[in-house]
């Protein structure tokens, strides 16, 4: 429940995309998003368009 992307492709837009690609995917499979991951979670508090995917905020459990 991490994310991590190596220190030699720092500061490429990875880890953005890997969230961005990882949260369409769970969308996608009808899933909902538990942001347990520091990273995950700053990226979703960024875009509020995911909202109505996430627990403790679209989705309240």
């Amino acid at each position: 429940i991490h994310t991590e992307v190596d220190q030699e492709f720092s500061g490429k837009g990875l880890a953005n995309l890997l969230a961005q690609e990882a949260i369409k995917d769970v969308i996608a499979r009808g899933r909902v998003i538990v942001a347990r991951c520091p990273f995950i979670k700053g990226w979703l508090d960024k875009h509020p368009e995911y909202d109505e995917y996430v627990v403790g905020k679209g989705i309240k459990r």
